[in-house]
């Protein structure tokens, strides 16, 4: 049977069920079922099947399709939801819904919005006291931090990669700095390499003493790397 519906979870809806057809010419239309409480039964998400919870009986629409209530409890797991109904003297009615959560369902049918706020990078859980956005801001709030104004900082790391793709080894690397928006200048410390394009240095208490610091890397035939560092008082 085809997705008839979406439902919005552990929320009261009324489906219309059917086309309930005669069990023996599989065609003339029943309109005078008595489709109780036990005749409808529910598979939530592919769990076993049960009988629904709301207790109201079926009601005739017209041309065989019936109206029947379900409560939050038959709603309230989201996923598939399949209802099966097979009353005495028609043939069986099977149809699927979709239960899909509060926020999702009022994200398309009323005026909630979806949910977008980052909860990993990388496969790994953010933290929200020092999750970034942006691969070219660093930016540490808190006070134990690495990153103070005008505060020292020993073997800064940084990974350059080649123009034409990869890793840039075996380079002479030139690091500059702006401090709050002023001329570049090429800090003190010679740039060591690690292993396999990162490199490191040291950049002193002057040159860390503003609130913001632009640093920039460039070496021959590599791409110059770019990143905003922003310091804590």
């Amino acid at each position: 049977m085809a997705l008839v519906g979406i439902l919005k979870q552990s929320t009261t809806a009324t489906l219309a069920v059917g086309k309930f057809v005669d069990s023996t010419d599989g065609v003339t239309a029943e309109t005078a079922l008595t489709i109780a409480q036990a005749d409808v039964r529910l598979s939530k998400n592919g769990g076993a099947f049960a009988q629904v919870n709301e207790s109201t009986s079926a009601s005739h629409m017209e041309n065989g399709y019936y109206s029947k209530p379900v409560n939050a409890t038959d709603t309230n797991t989201a996923g598939l939801l399949t209802v099966a109904v097979q009353p005495s003297g028609a043939l069986p009615v099977r149809h699927d819904y979709l239960v899909w959560p509060a926020n999702i369902y009022d994200s398309f049918f009323s005026s909630d919005l979806l949910q977008v706020d980052l909860t990993q990078i990388s496969g790994a859980a953010v933290s929200t006291s020092t999750a970034q956005l942006g691969v070219n801001v660093v930016n540490f709030s808190d006070a134990a931090g690495p990153f103070k104004k005008g505060v020292a900082v020993a073997k800064f790391p940084f990974k350059l990669e080649l123009t034409a793709g990869g890793p840039a080894t075996g380079k002479t690397v030139t690091v500059q700095v702006s401090k709050d928006g002023g001329a570049f200048s090429t800090v003190s410390d010679t740039v060591t390499e690690i292993s396999n394009g990162w490199y490191e240095v040291d950049l002193s208490a002057t040159e860390m003493n503003a609130d913001t610091v632009a640093f920039k890397a460039t070496a021959a035939l590599c791409n110059q790397l770019d990143l905003t560092i922003v310091t804590v008082g």
